[in-house]
């Protein structure tokens, strides 16, 4: 019955598109409109909340979401590939490996591939389309998961029309060429008849690439995204609301997770090894959306979400030896010791391998689902009470179907491969299921505002190993409360502090000793909001009770240890988040000036013996760092502006990490800092020309030491685009 349901919304919404969560919110008062950070909305807000409007990123034209978030306090960035294509972003010292301890939203509903079953955020929205970027933190958070131990993002796609527009309908066209030859096109269109409106949007991103393979091989990538949204309003008033949303997007990226010796990323930084020729990931995904919004009164309003997502990818790429004895990290690590030197020659495709150094390979292929029905209702009264109460019932869905391929590396060029056989330890079907409400109730009284609620959730996991046909269940209840008390000062000046729970469930196919993470996290902020001036100032302590590693292959685990997670007892992390943006005037000039900076400290606060590779193989110690958080990130952006002109000097700076917890071979991933310009002439409303450079002084620098070698950062990037609206 349920996949019938499933089945039927999901046919109706192949027809038109929906959207309706934020494209009411000024109507409706919706929660998510009235929190944005860097905005008036923000001042009397209980929690930690941060905006960037599609003003901040139609000046960046940044594809890259590590570009953009890392502009926002408490944001984690772990790089990896250099572009973001495989975004890694944590919270609050929450590890920000694939993103999967952070509960990721497009438009209000969960976008990962399966959010419960595999949380990692294989599938990110292309930034072209995204307008807006909501950052929950602390109290906030709580009516958001499944893993939400460090909070939660939103990324808002582009909205229709404004339906006091003159027009009823217009369009915009953007087209930029860049180093690597980089191209992005983006058409987007929006319209509207009587009671009608529509939008659709195309883009595509792809580029040669930034690194190098020997004989000129293939580092390229392309990404793809069409969007189409309709909605239709019954009334003249828009009190009750029909709308649909269509996705698709695709990318195929010649990506590989082999990095570099120390030795040769140090006279080649951007070069790659002959074993990674064949590297290359594929997906494609698919979403489709319905929702009803239905306004009771001027002061109630509700909202029913159908939403069905569809995901596959398959990866082929350079697992390692074929000898397990032999770790290609240790090899790329320490290049001279014992016989590394011999089997980084077959890496390089210097010589033919001998037999004891064949090559294997993993084709990874995953297919995906994530569907569910959400409802909402909020409700305000007595004019100083708001009641926002919710259900969700949500599954998920992830199917392996893993192969493994020996090859061995020939010097005269390329590989030659066997016959693939089949990964028994990854040939396996995860799926989840959960039902969850929640409920929020503000009061404001006299100059305090009091929020505070709850989330509850009942999770059903399931893994089949569909070798042995053995089928491991579970079944988890959690409760994640929060409560936040806002202090009105006076006009200008306010105060806050809250104290809420984060979670962050196990996997499927884990067995009982392994429990949820779970943490108290407390915050005590200050806000200041003048004309030309706002400030923000954070301290926040989060105390983990347990804290969950998960083994995967891209943070440096075996195929055979996949998915496995593991109990790391209990850690702290605690900071302060600083922002400081202000704006100065003079007749037609103006110079727009912000400081972001987050200070962290995150560390286990328990010993154990530790046979996960995210922390490291060996002995943690109380004290041991938490692996890629750094203890200071900074960003300072410097603007000048006159009349027609927009020029933006952005300067980031991250302080060292480690690339894992046991003091055993811990390695260190170096500070650095870089420096972005964006500049832009509006000819007239209409016409534009922009010139970007990313990394103006072509900085080389370390991005990751995981899962193999040394990763680079991307060189110095110039892009030119125009856009011009119709």
């Amino acid at each position: 019955m349920t996949k019938f349901l499933f089945d039927q919304l999901s046919y109706i919404a192949l027809v038109f598109t929906v959207y309706s969560n934020f494209c009411y919110a000024d109507e409706f008062s919706l929660d998510a409109v009235k929190i944005f950070g860097k905005q008036d909305e923000a001042y009397l807000e209980p929690g930690s909340v941060y905006l960037i409007n599609n003003k901040e990123l139609e000046l960046k034209q940044s594809l890259n979401p590590h570009e953009v978030l890392k502009e926002v306090p408490g944001v984690i960035i772990q790089e990896e590939d250099g572009l973001g294509l495989r975004p890694n972003i944590g919270l609050r010292g929450a590890h920000p490996h694939r993103s999967r301890k952070v509960t990721l939203m497009e438009d209000g509903v969960l976008i990962s591939p399966a959010p419960y079953s595999a949380p990692a955020a294989y599938y990110f929205p292309l930034f072209s389309k995204v307008t807006g970027v909501e950052v929950y933190k602390g109290p906030s958070s709580i009516k958001y998961g499944p893993n939400s131990v460090g909070g939660a993002i939103n990324f808002v796609t582009r909205d229709y029309i404004k339906s006091d527009s003159k027009k009823s309908q217009n369009a915009t066209v953007n087209l930029s060429f860049g180093s690597f030859n980089t191209l992005k096109l983006q058409s987007y269109a929006s319209g509207n008849l009587g009671k009608f409106d529509w939008l659709v949007e195309a883009s595509r991103w792809s580029s040669d690439g930034f690194k190098e393979l020997p004989q000129r091989g293939d580092t390229s990538f392309y990404r793809n995204d069409v969007m189409a949204k309709a909605r239709y309003s019954f009334d003249a008033l828009s009190e009750k609301v029909l709308s649909f949303k269509l996705g698709f997007s695709d990318e195929r990226s010649n990506e590989t997770y082999l990095g570099l010796s120390s030795l040769d990323f140090k006279s080649k930084p951007f070069s790659r090894y002959e074993a990674s020729r064949l590297d290359r990931l594929d997906w494609r995904h698919i979403q489709m959306r319905t929702d009803y919004v239905h306004s009771w009164s001027d002061s109630s309003f509700s909202e029913l979400i159908v939403y069905n997502h569809n995901f596959k990818r398959n990866w082929n790429k350079l697992n390692g030896f074929t000898d397990d004895t032999v770790d290609i990290r240790d090899v790329l690590n320490a290049p001279l010791q014992g016989q590394n030197p011999d089997f980084l020659e077959v890496l390089k495709g210097e010589r033919d391998s001998r037999l004891s150094e064949s090559l294997r390979f993993g084709i990874n292929n995953r297919t995906y689902f994530s569907r569910g029905i959400k409802l909402n209702h909020n409700y305000s009264f007595l004019n100083s009470h708001n009641l926002d109460v919710g259900f969700l019932y949500h599954e998920d869905q992830i199917k392996r179907d893993h192969l493994l391929q020996d090859a061995q590396m020939r010097e005269s060029g390329g590989l030659d491969k066997a016959e693939a056989f089949i990964d028994e330890s990854n040939t396996n079907t995860d799926k989840a299921r959960t039902y969850r409400v929640y409920a929020l109730m503000d009061s404001k009284i006299s100059n305090f505002i009091l929020k505070g609620g709850a989330r509850l959730e009942k999770v059903f996991l399931n893994r089949l190993n569909r070798i042995t046909d053995r089928s491991v269940s579970r079944e988890d209840v959690i409760v994640v409360p929060g409560l936040g008390l806002t202090y009105k000062i006076n006009q200008e000046n306010m105060s806050f502090i809250g104290v809420n729970k984060g979670i962050t469930l196990p996997s499927p196919g884990q067995d009982e000793s392994t429990a949820p993470e779970e943490s108290i996290n407390y915050e005590m902020g200050y806000r200041l909001r003048k004309e030309n001036l706002n400030l923000d100032l954070v301290a926040f302590y989060n105390d983990y009770s347990n804290i969950l590693g998960t083994c995967t292959f891209s943070s440096g685990c075996t195929a055979q240890d996949l998915d496995v997670q593991f109990n790391g007892g209990e850690a702290t992390v605690y900071g302060l988040e600083f922002l400081l943006a202000s704006k100065f005037n003079v007749k037609e000039f103006s110079m727009p000036i912000s400081i972001s900076a987050t200070y962290t400290s995150a560390e286990f606060s328990n010993s154990f013996e530790s046979n996960n590779r995210e922390w490291g193989v060996g002995r943690v110690e109380s004290g041991d760092p938490l692996p890629y958080v750094p203890n200071l990130s900074a960003v300072l952006s410097l603007g000048f502006n006159y009349k027609k002109f927009e020029n933006q000097f952005i300067y980031s700076y991250r302080s060292k990490v480690f690339d894992q917890s046991v003091d055993d071979n811990r390695l260190t991933v170096n500070a650095f800092g870089t420096l972005n310009l964006m500049s832009r002439y509006n000819y007239n409303k209409a016409f534009s020309g922009y010139l970007k450079i990313d990394n103006v002084f072509d900085q080389v620098y370390v991005s990751s030491l995981r899962p193999f070698g040394f990763r680079p950062g991307a060189p110095r990037w110039v892009t030119f685009g125009l856009e011009y609206s119709f």
